[in-house]
């Protein structure tokens, strides 16, 4: 395998990945469902493995979990929960969030109703900036692959990657098996995904 084959193989592992996560913590349809059945087959083979069940979980337990765990009255899932800096107020995290969103043309699902550092937004922006990267990459693009990657590093250790574990923690500690499974999967993905960056 060539080295530009790597790296490409490399952004659409981030990007199976990355949506596949996306659409576990979004809420719950039939249609995320079966998003869920056609992303698996793409993950890279221990993802893969430990990703079975998930997509198999009836829609009816994803629903009852969601509303009950990660619904209004739920554990936090949104970056400013977990920041402190936003004590004095959420209008300059959201506006670097935003940034980020505006600067590669990511517009967020408006059915879906998040607030831009919801998880599941943070999550499908790093999926959206990997299929720019594969993309950049396959057409040879090198100022675009440089930027692309500059961009999925920072956003990966400024925002994401500093409250992904607490996030991860506290579903651990519920009794939603979903979520803890989907949890666990997460976890163990993320730290794959991450010691993969840091080798490159």
């Amino acid at each position: 395998m060539t080295e530009r084959e790597q790296a490409l193989r490399r952004w659409l592992e981030r990007a199976s990945c990355w949506r596949f996560a996306a659409t576990l913590f979004r809420t719950p349809t039939a249609d995320g469902l079966r998003e869920l059945r056609v992303l698996l087959p793409m993950l890279p083979d221990a993802a893969r493995d430990e990703a079975g069940p998930l997509p198999d979980i009836p829609l009816d337990t994803w629903e009852r979990e969601f509303h009950r765990v990660l619904g209004p009255a739920g554990l936090p899932s949104c970056e400013s929960s977990f920041d402190r800096a936003t004590l004095a107020g959420r209008g300059p995290l959201l506006a670097a969030i935003g940034g980020f969103y505006q600067a590669f043309g990511y517009e967020p699902d408006a059915r879906a109703r998040e607030v831009p550092d919801h998880i599941a937004s943070e999550l499908d922006f790093l999926a959206y900036l990997a299929f720019k990267g594969a993309f950049a990459v396959d057409t040879g693009l090198r100022q675009e692959t440089e930027v692309t990657t500059e961009a999925y590093e920072a956003f990966l250790r400024d925002h994401l990657g500093f409250w992904i574990a607490p996030f991860l923690e506290s579903l651990l500690g519920t009794d939603a098996e979903p979520y803890r499974a989907a949890a666990r999967w997460l976890q163990g993905t993320f730290a794959r995904l991450h010691q993969t960056e840091e080798g490159v």
